[in-house]
């Protein structure tokens, strides 16, 4: 098989729907033009559409039971503890470190889930959860930091418009200026690279469209529930503007590496504008008695009592990033750090499940006795009437305006994610309708059959600063060499990026890859020309249980409370 080479271009959040909309308006013409020259389809993302989970299915062509990654804070329940987990803990190899293997060589730049740096057969410069281009995990070689410095600046390389989100503050103008620049800068890196040497695989991300919809899509769409009209005035087309620049940046990409280049432009996930019930998740659980919070005032219903429960029903009213603003971290916050502090918000001896993060899907750990220190439920047949009774809650919930039903799927954690590998997935994964909107939702509680309702004030309500939301299908554009043009949608998986991108370079596929090849995808003359090799199955490799230290995992947690996932 004559030598081919590969670059993926990975578009953080990109919209596949806006593409095809700016597309037909004429205003996009480099995504155009690699639509008219190879095929366009939808790229589904991962059961939970974040970061970790989805880019790492990509990476390595399985799905989170197997790689073991699932979102950016994952609870530990031997030890009762929360980590945030990094390219350590990731269990099977990546296409870059298959190819390497096989003596392709690989450039991968700004890849989510890829700090600390490992070892490759080319470049690597880790993603944006590193802590600082002067971190020793930052690249490898360890000492291409340092000329990246000397190229671009040791700033920019994370968040860039501090502890507060634009859809905050109001600074959109500012916040479009650092994304364009952002843009740019991802762009002028895989320029960098191309120019060092002439590689067999690139796969660069760039952040910056996630970003963009999750400050500016209420500005640009009239029909979101959060659209401000007065804002959209003067920046209602900023996320257009993104997409735009990217467009520009993309056409002269691809005419520096030409036809005789395989070009693969993926997003993990899609965006949106209605924010789903997986929002209201947490504070169902509070309402319904499963997890009790320790914020209600001292049981003696003295003065101090009642005064604080006062004043926790009028903060709770305050939207969280007016809070954030005027009550900044406090010192023993920061010492104890963010995400453990999740912990201490819950009353663990009345508690029997619970859930410590906010997204896209419901996340629900049983606090299980015999796995959680201290935990409240029995095994067996209390687990089971736990089990059961949180499965009737969650399928009764509807919107509570219109009664629309908002859950989709309650599964199992091991059933929705296969794998042996799944210590960090919960013990309930709930999928949600993404076109409902939901600002309250309502539900039968399991044991007294009273309906409950919960909205933006209740007691365990996420509050997060997102505007506009993730959605399932991400988007896939693909041409060049070897790619066929078609004028078929094709709809796919992200673990399906390592099989086609391992048959591009001409490299076999692993046995027990769950990706599939996306045959409709490649020309049938080299398809038939070249049939798929498959290769012994992947090997696990083994845990690595090196911990952040106390300075990097309080860098790791701001970048994530910048990025409002924290």
């Amino acid at each position: 098989m004559n030598r081919r080479r590969v670059l993926i271009l990975g578009l953080d959040g990109m919209a596949p729907d806006l593409i095809q909309q700016w597309i037909a308006a004429g205003e996009l013409p480099a995504f155009a033009a690699l639509r008219r020259a190879g095929s366009f389809g939808l790229l589904r993302s991962s059961v939970n559409s974040v970061t970790p989970s989805a880019w790492t299915s990509m990476a390595t062509g399985v799905g989170p039971g197997q790689h073991g990654l699932f979102n950016f804070v994952e609870y530990v329940p031997a030890t009762h503890t929360l980590l945030l987990p990094d390219s350590r803990r990731r269990r099977m190899p990546t296409i870059w470190e298959l190819a390497g293997d096989a003596g392709r060589r690989c450039c991968i730049l700004r890849v989510p889930m890829t700090f600390p740096a490992t070892p490759v057969n080319g470049w690597l410069v880790a993603g944006i959860l590193a802590p600082s281009i002067r971190h020793e995990g930052f690249a490898w070689p360890a000492e291409l930091a340092g000329e990246l410095r000397r190229q671009f600046g040791p700033y920019g390389w994370g968040q860039k418009w501090g502890d507060d989100a634009p859809v905050i503050t109001g600074k959109y103008g500012r916040a479009l200026r650092q994304l364009l620049a952002g843009v740019d800068r991802g762009f002028d890196l895989i320029e960098f690279g191309l120019e060092q040497e002439s590689w067999d695989l690139v796969f660069a991300v760039l952040h910056e469209p996630d970003e963009a919809g999750h400050n500016f899509w209420h500005l640009m769409d009239t029909e979101s529930p959060y659209h401000d009209p007065a804002a959209a005035v003067r920046h209602g087309d900023g996320m257009r503007r993104v997409y735009q620049r990217i467009d520009a940046r993309l056409g002269a990409l691809m005419r520096r590496v030409g036809r005789d280049t395989a070009v693969l432009v993926v997003s993990d996930h899609g965006l949106g504008g209605r924010r789903p019930a997986a929002w209201h998740v947490r504070a169902l659980l509070v309402a319904a008695g499963f997890q009790v919070l320790r914020e209600a005032p001292p049981a003696d219903g003295g003065i101090r009592g009642r005064l604080l429960g006062v004043k926790q029903a009028v903060t709770r009213r305050i939207p969280w990033g007016v809070r954030r603003r005027f009550r900044p971290l406090s010192r023993e916050l920061r010492r104890r750090g963010a995400t453990e502090s999740l912990l201490g918000t819950v009353d663990w001896h009345s508690t029997a499940a619970f859930t410590l993060v906010g997204g896209c899907t419901g996340e629900i750990w049983l606090h299980l006795a015999g796995r959680c220190p201290g935990g409240t439920l029995q095994p067996g047949q209390q687990q089971e009437t736990a089990l059961k009774a949180l499965r009737e809650m969650l399928n009764s919930a509807a919107e509570a305006r219109s009664g629309r039903r908002v859950v989709k799927k309650v599964e199992a954690g091991a059933e929705a994610c296969p794998g042996p590998f799944g210590e960090s997935i919960p013990d309930l994964v709930v999928t949600f309708d993404e076109s409902i909107h939901c600002d309250a939702v309502t539900a039968t509680h399991p044991f007294t059959g009273e309906r409950i309702t919960v909205d933006g004030a209740s007691p365990g309500h996420w509050d997060l600063p997102h505007r506009g939301f993730h959605r399932r299908d991400g988007l896939l554009l693909a041409a060049g060499r070897g790619i066929a043009a078609s004028e078929e949608m094709v709809r796919a998986s992200v673990t399906d990026i390592a099989p086609l991108a391992l048959y591009l370079l001409g490299l076999p596929i692993p046995e027990n890859m769950e990706g599939k090849l996306l045959e409709p995808l490649i020309q049938p003359d080299l398809l038939r020309n070249e049939p798929p090799m498959v290769g012994p199955p992947l090997s696990a490799r083994a845990l690595d249980d090196a911990d952040l230290s106390d300075a990097d995992r309080a860098r790791i947690e701001q970048r994530l409370r910048e990025l409002g996932y924290l």
